[in-house]
C-alpha cells in the first residue's frame, strides 16, 4: 500500500473514531441547551445517572469554549479518543466538575431544603451540570465578541444575559421537576427563583 493510501486510510479511521464521541456529545449539547432530554432525567430520578454522558458533555463544552476564545483545544489524538481529550483538558474539566459540585451542594443542602424540595446532592449535581453547561460556550463567545468594539455589542451582551438567565432558569425548573415528582411544582419554582433573585440583587 502506498504512503498516500495509508494516510487516507488513517484519516478516515480518525474521522470515524472522532465522530464516535464528538457527534453524540454535540447532539447532547443541543438537547440540554433546549432542556429537552427526558430520558436523562428519568435515569437521574431512578438513581442511575449517565456518568459517561456527562463526561462527554463536559469535554464538548470545554472544547467549544476554548474555540470560542481562540485558545488551543485538542491534538489529533485528543480528537480520536475521549480519554486523551480528558488528559489534555483535565484542568478545565476538573474545574467544571468542582464548580458543579459546589453549586449542587449549595442548592440541595440549603436552597432546596429551605423551599421544601427533597433532592439529593447527586441528583442536583447532574441536573445542574446537564442543563447549565450548554449555556457556557455561547456566553463565552458573545463576551469575546465585545472586544470587536462594535457599537451595539454591549447591548447584544446584555440581551444575551437576559436570554441565558431566563432560558437556564426555565430549563432548571423543568429538570428539577422531572427528577423530584413528589413535590409541588410551586416549591420547585421557588427554589429556582430564590437564588436567581439573590444573584440579581448582588450583581
Amino acid at each position: 500500500m502506498s504512503a498516500a493510501k495509508q494516510e487516507t486510510s488513517r484519516v478516515k479511521g480518525l474521522t470515524r473514531t472522532s465522530l464516535g464521541w464528538i457527534q453524540p456529545g454535540f447532539r447532547d449539547w443541543l438537547y440540554f441547551l433546549e432542556g429537552n432530554c427526558p430520558k436523562a432525567f428519568e435515569c437521574i430520578k431512578n438513581g442511575k445517572p449517565e456518568d459517561g454522558r456527562l463526561f462527554r458533555l463536559v469535554l464538548i463544552v470545554v472544547i467549544m469554549s476554548a474555540i470560542a476564545i481562540g485558545a488551543p483545544t485538542l491534538s489529533v489524538k485528543g480528537l480520536a479518543s475521549p480519554l486523551v481529550a480528558f488528559q489534555e483538558q483535565s484542568g478545565p474539566v476538573v474545574k467544571v466538575l468542582l464548580a458543579g459540585a459546589i453549586a449542587a451542594a449549595s442548592y440541595a443542602l440549603l436552597i432546596a431544603r429551605l423551599c421544601g424540595v427533597p433532592i439529593s446532592i447527586q441528583n442536583a449535581f447532574f441536573v445542574i451540570l446537564f442543563l447549565g453547561l450548554p449555556w457556557v460556550p455561547p456566553t463565552i463567545l458573545v463576551r469575546s465578541l465585545v472586544q470587536t468594539q462594535w457599537y451595539y455589542m454591549p447591548h447584544v451582551l446584555m440581551l444575551w444575559y437576559v436570554v441565558a438567565v431566563v432560558g437556564l432558569s426555565f430549563n432548571l425548573y423543568r429538570g428539577v421537576a422531572s427528577v423530584v415528582t413528589n413535590c409541588p411544582k410551586w416549591r420547585v419554582g421557588l427554589s429556582i427563583l430564590v437564588p436567581l433573585v439573590a444573584l440579581l440583587v448582588l450583581v
